[in-house]
């Protein structure tokens, strides 16, 4: 019993929970925060893409004058109507480089969690293999200790 008590081992290290692992891989793994970071981007050029089928509307004021004194002042408008290309094309492509990247994340993810429970269950495998090396050493301890002080009463 002393020597058990002089011989401890720390309780295997493990998140709490699945939703503490997953939250462990996505803040340690670069991978992870690289891809969701890609299928940020995708969605971004997929809202951009879409933006453009909306007919756009510029108005603009200027002044002007001349070395002569000539003023002129001016006022611009300006349309863009998409007649001949709507973007539908445009916006369905990125939309589908968007939805890869988001599925590539997910497998990304799915993957180092994977990992990391293969890890974790190595970590307690060690740790439970270690425990039982330390038992066995201490009861093939005591069993010497209980032979030589048999020897010793002997004589």
């Amino acid at each position: 019993k002393e020597a058990l008590a002089e011989c401890p081992l720390p309780s295997a290290p493990a998140p709490d929970d699945e939703e503490a692992l997953q939250a462990l891989v996505s803040e340690r793994r670069l991978d992870i925060r690289a891809a969701e970071a890609r299928a940020a981007g995708a969605e971004a050029r997929a809202a951009l893409a879409a933006t453009t089928r909306i007919p756009s509307l510029m108005l603009g004021a200027g002044y002007d004058r001349d070395m002569e004194g000539d003023e002129a002042a001016m006022v611009m408008l300006e349309s863009q109507l998409p007649v001949f290309n709507d973007g539908r094309f445009r916006v369905a492509a990125a939309e589908a480089d968007a939805e890869v990247a988001r599925i590539d994340a997910d497998r990304i993810r799915q993957r180092a969690v994977i990992d990391a429970r293969r890890a974790v269950a190595g970590v307690a495998a060690a740790y439970h293999h270690a425990a039982t090396l330390r038992d066995r050493t201490l009861d093939s301890f005591a069993a010497c200790r209980r032979l030589l002080a048999d020897a010793v009463y002997a004589g």
